[in-house]
Parts: C-alpha cells; structure tokens; sequence
C-alpha cells in the first residue's frame, strides 16, 4: 500500500480522537486539513470544521420528511458504546441520549494500538476505536455521526495524498448472479445451504473490495460500503501512473479470471466508476 495514503489516512483518524479525548491535537498537513471541509461537503477555510461534541446527535431518521408534509420529528441517538441492544434505537427526548464523552474509553483503545503493527493494521485499529465510542458523537453534516465523518475525511485524504489538487474516483462492484447462487439448493439442508452461501457471498464482496484496494495502494477507510454482494472504493484518479478508468479495465480481467475458474460463471463482478471534479466542494 501506500504509505503517503496510509499516513494520511491515519493522521485524519488520530485527529479525531484526540479532539474527542481533549488530548493536544496533532498538526494536519495542508492536505489532510483541506480533506477535512471536503468531508464536511463546505469550501475550504481556516482551520478544520468545529462541531460541539456535547450536543447530542440528531438520528438520521430527523430528515426523513413526514407522510402529510408537516416536519419531520426529531430524534436523537443515545450516547453510549456501540453495542447490540437497546441503545441502538433513537429516542425522542435530547435529554435520553445525553451523555458523558467516552474520552478515557476511546484514549485506552487507541493506546492499547501496538505500534509495531504495520500502518494499514494501524488505520484499522484506529477506525474500529472510532466506531466503537464515536458512533453517537455529532460532526457537522446533521445526522452523520463522529466515526463516519472522520471515516470518510481519512478516505479523502488517501486518495488525495498524492495530488492534493487531483481529481476522485468512485468505484464502484457488484456481484452478478447472486439470486442464482443463493436459491440453487437441494430439499435437504436447504436452511444450512442458505446461511452458507450468504456468509460465503459477503466474504467473497469483501475479498474483492479489499484486494481492489490494496492494488490501488488505498487503506481500509477507502471502503465506503459493502454488502448485498455490492461495495464502493473512493480512489485517486490516477492509479500506479494509470488513469483510474484504464486501471479499472485491467482490474476487471482480473477477477474475470479469477471466477470464471472458480464458479465457471456462475458468478460475475461487475465493475464500474465514475470520476469527480473537484470545485472547493464535493458532492459523492
């Protein structure tokens, strides 16, 4: 990988925590600071976009407009460890999901990072710190929480490390032939078999996403999404001295090949992207 895109990426994320943490912020390159209000979709300025972290988060669920037309009612997400419970659902009152930060928490697990790791291992563990105490702290797009935003600057700043002033790619693949892997079962078993191949087909999207990145030298953050046998990649426009739409080409043979060996075309993935022009503000 590379390791001005890995640097990037977790200076980004390490910034973050420390704002959370109320430790002494690092110094961002100019760079990864811009990469910050792209993040924000807000032109560059001074300094990085402030947010108060005290304010409860308002759940995503407050922009979705009313059946009548009237206001949408707002929610808000509790402020707690992300955890499977009850504390995923939002509530009504901003007073039910306030909250203490989880500034010692969120120090002792970036702490516990070893540093010997190598840097893409240390993105991770950095990444999945954020998700664990950020995922119910404010940042300035209403309704995205802390550990997105800061998920998504860190993407940018990879991408961009090379050329700040460049263009971005979005990647985009989809497994072809699913429904058809899926429901192709015998009588016997059949709960088993479907199980199976679910786990078996969101393995198989992770694979590809993360082989994919690590062609274009991008860290783990550049994974914007994946599941239902789909992923998105946010990548540099220029790829290994390649224009990413030439490199995306070389990229499909590959795993043409690949599966055509191993599923004798039972399973395609199908890869596509478009390129964005940057103009002070970015809109994915």
């Amino acid at each position: 990988m590379s390791n001005t895109a890995i640097g990037a990426a977790l200076a980004a994320l390490r910034f973050w925590c420390a704002r959370v943490t109320g430790d002494a912020l690092p110094p961002l390159p100019e760079p990864v600071r811009r990469a910050a209000w792209l993040a924000a979709g807000m032109p560059a300025a001074a300094g990085v976009p402030d947010m108060d972290l005290t304010a409860p988060l308002q759940s995503v669920f407050t922009r979705v407009e009313q059946v009548d037309g009237s206001a949408p009612r707002k929610v808000y997400v509790r402020r707690a460890e992300l955890a499977l419970d009850e504390g995923l659902f939002p509530v009504a009152a901003a007073g039910e999901a306030a909250g203490d930060l989880p500034a010692a928490a969120l120090r002792d697990a970036v702490a516990a990072i070893d540093a010997r790791l190598p840097p893409e291992a240390q993105v991770e563990g950095v990444l999945y710190a954020l998700q664990r105490f950020a995922w119910c702290l404010p940042a300035p797009p209403a309704g995205v929480s802390l550990y997105d935003y800061a998920r998504t600057h860190a993407a940018l700043a990879a991408a961009l490390a090379g050329d700040p002033d460049g263009d971005l790619f979005l990647l985009g693949g989809d497994l072809s032939g699913v429904q058809r892997f899926i429901y192709t079962l015998t009588a016997a078993g059949a709960t088993k078999q479907l199980r199976g191949r679910s786990f078996y087909l969101q393995l198989l999207t992770d694979a590809c996403a993360r082989v994919l990145l690590e062609r274009a030298g991008m860290p783990f953050t550049n994974l914007l999404y994946a599941g239902g046998g789909r992923f998105y990649l946010l990548l540099p426009s220029n790829i290994d001295g390649m224009r990413a739409e030439a490199w995306v080409v070389d990229q499909r043979a590959v795993f043409d090949r690949f599966l055509l060996r191993r599923h004798q075309g039972e399973l395609y993935l199908a890869l596509g992207g478009a390129r964005k022009r940057r103009a002070g503000r970015l809109t994915l």
